[in-house]
């Protein structure tokens, strides 16, 4: 009679696991396509904080970003809630605030500025 291997108890044998490792495995964030748009989402820090206002660093040439808050969608847009406020009360800890898009990824989107 063969005898079954033993599977509970044991790690599997991962295949990207070595790529990983060794820094070779691509992630989505590694692809860039000609015209592709590189964005972030900047969110709220403060559960039931109120939005007073959204300052931008001015050595940063914003000109050149798209930024989009609650005040450029309505909300009947969708049946989800892209900015999900009480007017300018963030409900929670992570509520989006404003998204940011642009063009070229030479513009780092850690956004210290904002």
């Amino acid at each position: 009679m063969p005898t079954t291997p033993q599977i509970v108890g044991k790690s599997p044998q991962r295949k990207e696991g070595k790529d990983k490792v060794l820094g070779r495995a691509r992630y989505v964030d590694d692809i860039a396509l000609p015209g592709m748009w590189f964005g972030a989402t900047v969110r709220s820090s403060i559960p039931r904080g109120r939005i007073t206002s959204i300052k931008f660093d001015p050595v940063i040439p914003w000109n050149e970003f798209t930024i989009v808050s609650a005040a450029d969608i309505p909300v009947a847009v969708s049946p989800y809630d892209p900015f999900p406020s009480d007017g300018d009360m963030a409900k929670q800890n992570g509520t989006k605030v404003v998204h940011i898009w642009v063009d070229k990824v030479d513009h780092s989107l850690s956004f210290p500025g904002i």
